[in-house]
């Protein structure tokens, strides 16, 4: 079972966690999606966009789309999470 963890204690906001395997997730993560994603074994065009957190990963990954679609944008009924999964989210 995951236990719950506080981490940031330093400011006003705490930012929860649960603890699987020894490794701490944000909650919101499924568990088993993480466990998943850690096998994953990537294809020969399988791009990653590898960025820090609250760094631009979004405008990131709106660049490399345009880039990899000669320069059109993403289309208004698509997602980012869906062109761009995190692994980690969905296994």
């Amino acid at each position: 079972m995951a236990e719950s963890q506080r981490t940031n204690t330093q400011g006003p906001k705490y930012t929860k966690h649960s603890k699987h395997d020894d490794f701490l997730m944000p909650y919101g993560f499924p568990a088993d999606n993480f466990s998943s994603s850690l096998t994953y074994e990537p294809n020969e065009t399988d791009v990653f966009v590898s960025t820090y957190p609250k760094c631009g990963t979004t405008w990131t990954q709106h660049i490399v789309y345009t880039i990899l679609n000669h320069g059109t944008p993403l289309q208004a009924d698509q997602r980012m999470n869906e062109v761009f999964p995190h692994l980690e989210e969905v296994g």
